[in-house]
């Protein structure tokens, strides 16, 4: 059996979940970021389980990670899971990344949501620390589905309402994002390069 983790991660919440959820199943793979293939046409699936690890922007899924799925072709009938972390609201996330499958003819197997600490919205501390303190708890039952291949109710809304919600919101998340167009560093940097191993859109 084998297994491949795709992750895009903008802060290193989701980066941290997919080595997490790597190292507790029991066919371990490779985890694997999603970014690299921004310039291939087509990407090739051929393994027993294919994992998605994200964030969630603007109550939906990132561009990037819609854009990959439409370049996936399949070798094979994969056991499909999806784990977003939010620190706001997941809106039709998940249901959205279903549909994105359905039209490569296959769907999510399960969909999980794991809040994390954010840095788009002003959270208090003492549930910041909750949510570190708890992640894992919550990794370790996903890990036990996946190891089970247990199919699941794909967590978040995907009421009609939610849905518009989404849409609308992402609408203007895109109307309202800045991409900077230089990175400042403090006296307090180190120069370890590890911000530089892990920008998903290598710009530093």
């Amino acid at each position: 059996m084998s297994s491949k983790i795709f992750y895009f991660s903008g802060t290193g919440n989701s980066l941290a979940v997919a080595r997490e959820i790597n190292d507790n199943l029991s066919d371990k793979g490779s985890i694997i970021p999603l970014s690299i293939f921004r310039d291939k046409e087509s990407v090739q699936i051929d393994t027993d389980v294919l994992g998605f690890v994200f964030p969630v922007y603007f109550m939906n899924i990132p561009d990037i990670v819609r854009s990959f799925i439409k370049k996936l072709t399949f070798k094979t009938n994969p056991y499909i899971f999806a784990i977003e972390t939010c620190n706001g609201a997941p809106g039709a996330s998940l249901i959205e990344l279903n549909k994105c499958l359905e039209r490569k003819g296959k769907a999510l197997s399960s969909g999980f949501v794991i809040y994390m600490p954010g840095n788009a919205l002003v959270t208090p501390h003492n549930i910041e620390i909750e949510r570190l303190n708890n992640y894992k708890i919550k990794l370790a039952e996903i890990s036990t589905n996946i190891n089970n291949r247990s199919i699941n109710k794909i967590e978040g809304k995907g009421s009609l309402k939610t849905r518009i919600v989404s849409a609308v919101c992402k609408s203007l998340g895109k109307q309202m994002y800045l991409t900077p167009k230089n990175v400042s560093y403090t006296s307090q940097c180190v120069g370890c390069g590890i911000c530089e191993k892990v920008c998903p859109g290598k710009e530093i």
